[in-house]
């Protein structure tokens, strides 16, 4: 009997490895070119690694007298794959007669190995991203770690400016800041704005006199901790030496980017400062290695009387 479908077929036949197929429905069901075949041959049609893995279906079927549904890999004499469904019963009365439907599901088939084909690159792109990402924030770190104990003046001040500068790189990765920085539009992509407030708020820095100027802008993890870096670097010193300090200075922060480059601009007004003074410290230091050796940019600052300027562009990739 012929279920609904042009490709659904029913048949009946012994409970023996040499019963034969011979209906012209199953055979077409099947794509086997020949007037029968075999249940052994039909077996024979699956891959070594759909045979084990079905073994022990069949095995429970046949000792349990029970229903299965199995679907086999097939692979015609031409190499053609063809995956067909079986749902296998026995028949009630005193003969062990296998009944069953099959169906030719290889269309459906062929469109889930392509989404577990999608799944697996997306997975794998993924891993990469993250293991990139790992792999810049470990440089950073190193990087810190290096750099800190050549302008430390002993272990207690090596010990806090490495916490602080670490704690910076975290602001982007912190579950406590993960939904500020993060959404569902932008992905893991991090905003600028969130990122720069964010920055401040784990320093403690005063934010009443930071001006943001920038159109709404999203970067990459592997940026975004190299860039939250920055910021706490100029915040940092800002606060100490710069505008930050004293009661009037402001700071302006501005960025504008696109899919390929961005430009970051800090702006001190009402500070006293000097190229000579900027140039040997570590904060600058590392602001101008990590634009280079991360962002792929650079770094630039000018100094007039009663303001700093700095500079810092970058890639987005």
């Amino acid at each position: 009997m012929k279920l609904p479908g042009s490709q659904t077929a029913s048949f009946s036949v012994p409970a023996s490895w040499t019963a034969v197929l011979d209906d012209a429905e199953v055979l077409r069901v099947l794509g086997v070119g020949k007037s029968q075949i075999s249940l052994a041959d039909v077996w024979r049609m699956l891959p070594q690694a759909a045979r084990r893995a079905h073994r022990r279906s069949i095995r429970l079927f046949l000792r349990e007298k029970s229903s299965a549904q199995l679907l086999l890999p097939l692979r015609l004499d031409d190499g053609t794959p063809r995956h067909i469904s079986v749902q296998l019963s026995w028949a009630e009365g005193p003969d062990r007669l296998l009944v069953g439907d099959i169906t030719d599901v290889t269309d459906a088939a062929a469109g889930h190995q392509a989404m577990l084909e999608a799944a697996e690159h997306h997975a794998a792109s993924a891993v990469e991203e993250l293991n990139h990402g790992t792999r810049n924030m470990m440089s950073m770190v190193l990087s810190l770690l290096s750099l800190s104990a050549r302008f430390a003046d002993d272990v207690d001040n090596y010990a806090q400016a490495t916490m602080e500068r670490v704690r910076a790189l975290n602001v982007t990765q912190s579950e406590s800041t993960g939904g500020l920085l993060r959404s569902t539009e932008g992905g893991a992509n991090v905003d600028v704005y969130a990122l720069v407030r964010g920055v401040f708020s784990a320093l403690g820095a005063p934010q009443e006199r930071v001006i943001l100027e920038g159109a709404p802008l999203r970067v990459p993890p592997s940026r975004s901790s190299a860039l939250a870096l920055i910021v706490h670097e100029l915040a940092t010193n800002s606060s100490r030496h710069g505008a930050l300090r004293g009661e009037r200075g402001v700071v302006r922060i501005s960025w504008r980017g696109d899919r390929t480059n961005m430009d970051f601009q800090w702006i001190e007004d009402g500070v006293q400062v000097s190229p000579e003074s900027l140039a040997p410290g570590f904060g600058m230091t590392i602001v101008k290695r990590v634009a280079e050796e991360t962002l792929g940019g650079q770094a630039a600052w000018t100094a007039e009387s009663h303001r700093l300027v700095i500079v810092v562009s970058g890639t987005q990739r």
